[in-house]
Formats: C-alpha cells, structure tokens, sequence
C-alpha cells in the first residue's frame, strides 16, 4: 500500500522557518535601529555639550554680576556712612579734609573685600590723591576712578557732582548731600575655557553703585542713614 505524505508534519516545517526567518528579520532591524541611533548620538553630542556650557556660563556670569553689584553697593554705603559721620562730628568744619576721605575710601574698600568672585575677594582701587585742600575730596579720576566721592549741588537732588560742597546745618549756603560712587569693571574666567578646541571667556561685567548720606534739615547738622539711589 502506498503512503500518503504527512502534511502536518510539513506545514508544521514551513512554520519553523517562516518564524526563524521573522526572528531573523527583527534582529536585523534592531541592529540596524541601535546603530542609527547610536550614529544619532553621536552627532548631536556636540551640540548638547555646546548647550550646556553656554547654560553654565550664562549662570556663572549671571551671579558674578550679582555679587559684584553687591560689593559695590556696600561699599558706596560704607563710604559714605564713614565720610558723614566724620564730618558731622566736627560740625561739617572740613568735609573735605584727607584723614575723614581717606578713612571713608578705606571703610569702602573693606565692604567691598568682605564680598567674593569664584572665591576671591573684590578689590576696589582707592583712586585717591592728598591734593592738600580740605575743599575737594581726594579724587584722583572723577570719572573712571573705582571710589569717587562727592555729592549733591541741591540737597535731595538727583544729579552726582564730585565738585559739590557738602556740608549740613549750613546759615546762608543751602545744605548739600554726601555721596560716594562704588563702580569697576571685571574680567570673570569662564567655567568651559576650552570647548573643542576654541578657548572661551573670559567675560568682562561691570557695576556701578551711589549711596547718599542726606542731610536731615531744618538746620541741623546731623545726616540721615544712608541710602541707595539711582541718580544721573
């Protein structure tokens, strides 16, 4: 008698390849997806990198600008609070005087050292020069000078003037504010220094601060607190 082919056991073959080749296929297909993606990778990690470093800086100079603002302000009120109250002692007889400009610059210097940059201190320049008057305050650039003394032509007044009178309490002359301007301009290393091979930084910030000690009024010779102002 003549056998009949099994087919079940065939059909049963013909599956075994058809799911051996669909596993095949698959993991040639994640092959290739892992490596396209790992391609992906690699292409944008320099821009990721780039992204990042420029967060970083951005953060990095951000706070430097704070905490240079900061030290300025403290200084421009430690200075002025030092340059009053000497002169207010001696009844405003010499506001102009070396020894109360000279200590007003060094109180200033102090605040300002107490702050610090990526941990070092900040250093302001006493801009100072004895021009052996008790009329002008010492200033060796009015302009550009790190510590510039001076103040208010109209007391209450807006307008900074290094060739005001200062003084309270005054019978005739009006009275005009004390003032000192804490300003400097840094240069700030920068975290990522070298990206690929092109340096980066270092980043220049600047700041610029006013404090007043205004004079009470009303005759007296005494100043008022000192103060922050924005001023012209």
């Amino acid at each position: 008698m003549q056998r009949l082919p099994n087919n079940s056991n065939s059909a049963s073959a013909d599956n075994r390849q058809h799911r051996l080749r669909a596993s095949q296929l698959q993991r040639a297909v994640g092959s290739a997806r892992s490596g396209i993606a790992i391609m992906w990778l690699i292409a944008a990690a320099p821009a990721v990198l780039i992204m990042l470093c420029v967060m970083v800086e951005v953060g990095h100079i951000w706070n430097a600008r704070v905490k240079l603002e900061v030290a300025l302000e403290s200084a421009a009120l430690a200075g002025v609070k030092t340059w009053a109250d000497l002169s207010v002692a001696d009844g405003h007889v010499a506001p102009g005087e070396f020894v109360k400009t000279s200590a007003a610059r060094s109180a200033a210097v102090a605040a300002a050292g107490a702050n610090t940059i990526s941990g070092t201190g900040i250093t302001l320049n006493r801009n100072e020069t004895d021009d052996a008057s008790n009329t002008a305050y010492d200033n060796t650039n009015t302009t550009t000078g790190e510590i510039i003394l001076g103040g208010f032509s109209t007391a209450g007044g807006a307008t900074f003037n290094t060739a005001a009178s200062v003084g309270c309490g005054r019978v005739g002359p009006p009275d005009e504010d004390f003032a000192v301007l804490a300003q400097q301009t840094l240069s700030v290393t920068a975290i990522c220094q070298n990206l690929f091979g092109f340096p980066v930084g270092p980043f220049t910030i600047s700041g610029r601060s006013i404090a007043t000690a205004r004079c009470t009024g009303g005759g007296a010779t005494t100043v008022n607190n000192p103060q922050l102002v924005r001023v012209n």
